[in-house]
């Protein structure tokens, strides 16, 4: 109790399940503490920034001077000689010194071109050799490519013979299927042929086992007949 007194009354918000109750003002005080902050990180980092600049514009400075005095002692250094008698014979000797040495980089750069000739003779002559190899894979590439296809075309066409196959059995499945349904028919039509046919010789024992029981009772009524007959000639 004592907490959420404290920060209801104190901090200014509560807590709920799922929710944070604020009392009024305190999303105000929230966003000058935002402010606040954001202005400190803006001004270091704008204090950060200004330092590197003076940094770096301080190191140029300081390379502009280190030029600046090496530029000084050279001119001193020039003016001082130019009146020097051996500086005179220098500068008189250096370009005659240059020309031998052009010769000795000349005749270096002749080495070079030799070494880049031969180079690009062996570079050539790999190219070639590449070249033959290019054609041969080519070639075998064009015998492969066209294997390839008819193994394709090969494929295709057992695929083919695949499919009306699987169509003629499926037809000789329905024909078969077909046959057999006739086959039961005429196995219960021949079954009902036998029943019909059994019940017929039956009739037929039956019938003559009538007829015969009629002759014998005609047989006897013939004979009952006859001697009654008999016995009335006997008494006329």
């Amino acid at each position: 109790r004592a907490k959420q007194w404290y920060q209801r009354r104190v901090l200014g918000f509560r807590m709920g399940h799922s929710k944070i109750f604020l009392r009024a003002g305190v999303i105000g005080y929230l966003e000058d503490l935002r402010d606040q902050r954001v202005k400190t990180v803006l001004i270091g980092f704008q204090t950060l920034a200004r330092g590197w600049l003076a940094r770096k514009q301080f190191r140029r400075l300081l390379d502009l001077r280190v030029a600046c005095i090496v530029a000084q002692r050279n001119t001193r250094q020039y003016f001082i000689l130019r009146k020097w008698q051996w500086w005179r014979l220098f500068t008189r000797v250096k370009p005659l010194l240059s020309v031998t040495r052009q010769e000795e980089e000349f005749k270096e750069k002749e080495k070079e071109m030799a070494k880049v000739k031969a180079a690009v003779d062996e570079t050539k002559a790999e190219n070639e050799e590449l070249q033959s190899r290019m054609e041969v894979l080519n070639a075998e590439h064009s015998k492969t490519k066209d294997a390839l296809e008819k193994e394709q075309q090969a494929a295709i066409e057992a695929e083919e013979q695949c499919t009306k196959l699987e169509g003629m059995k499926q037809k000789l499945e329905d024909e078969v299927a077909s046959l057999m349904e006739q086959i039961d028919e005429e196995q219960d039509n021949n079954f009902k042929i036998s029943s019909q046919k059994r019940a017929l010789e039956a009739e037929l024992s039956e019938v003559k086992s009538n007829i015969e029981t009629l002759e014998a009772n005609l047989k006897k009524k013939e004979q009952d007949l006859h001697r009654k007959e008999d016995a009335l000639a006997a008494e006329g």
